[in-house]
């Protein structure tokens, strides 16, 4: 097996105090652009002491995560997503807060008609829904299941299997779709297709954004980062791109 890794064991999440805050956004909070106007300050040029420089940053850091996040929800109908073929929990899945499960994508052959197709990368933040959404209102519309997740692990596995495209991922709750089976790769994937035969049932992955720079920032703030770096950071805080300010998602 061949596996490309974010992390130093096979379950191990980096930056997952982010996460859990990202994770325990509402909907309505992160299309709140006051979420954190009371915390986010100019960012001075010197620094008094760590806990000064942390203060500084980290409530500039969520505020640039929730605009980034917001600003995608705000174009949700032209994400690119996916066909959840089957899911499974993982060997490592210990509720309430290690939520690991196996995804397999369906492989999709790409088009010219301009859907877009969901690519996994290490880092997505992903939305895993039953319907796909044509606006940010049918992710919180009653009855649709809809929750958060993070792609923490791809996998190659060579087997007989080039259909589908397995991924591990760590939910923000436990996924109690109908699609869910816990039998090993090879059984579940048939038989997901078997439950998807007799109930109908469709899940989807649709791609929200991608956090891998969010992460690093998070991990070099929370390390004790000195010197020159905190300017390559500050750069990154304050550069916001055109599409947020027409969506109205940043302070």
């Amino acid at each position: 097996m061949m596996e490309k890794t974010a992390a130093k064991t096979e379950e191990e999440v980096a930056s997952r105090s982010l996460l859990d805050l990202v994770f325990s956004w509402s909907i309505r909070e992160v299309l709140n652009r006051d979420l954190y106007k009371n915390q986010v300050k100019k960012i001075p040029e010197t620094f008094t002491s760590t806990s000064h420089y942390m203060k500084s940053f980290i409530p500039a850091l969520l505020e640039e995560t929730r605009a980034d996040l917001c600003s995608n929800m705000m174009k949700v109908s032209q994400a690119p997503t996916r066909e959840i073929f089957s899911i499974e929990r993982s060997k490592e899945y210990k509720p309430p807060k290690d939520l690991f499960y196996k995804i397999w994508l369906k492989r999709m052959r790409k088009t010219g008609n301009g859907k877009g197709i969901y690519e996994p990368e290490v880092g997505d933040l992903i939305a895993l829904t039953d319907a796909r959404p044509k606006d940010i209102a049918d992710l919180n519309r009653p009855g649709i299941n809809y929750l958060l997740a993070y792609v923490h692990r791809l996998s190659n596995e060579l087997d007989d299997d080039t259909n589908h495209e397995m991924v591990s991922i760590l939910t923000s709750k436990p996924i109690q779709f109908e699609l869910e089976n816990r039998h090993n790769k090879r059984e579940s994937v048939f038989a997901g297709q078997e439950i998807q035969k007799r109930r109908r049932a469709t899940f989807f992955v649709v791609y929200l954004a991608n956090m891998t720079t969010n992460v690093r920032i998070w991990r070099s703030l929370n390390s004790d980062l000195q010197g020159g770096n905190t300017n390559v950071i500050q750069s990154v805080l304050e550069s916001s791109s055109p599409v947020r300010r027409r969506n109205n998602c940043s302070l």
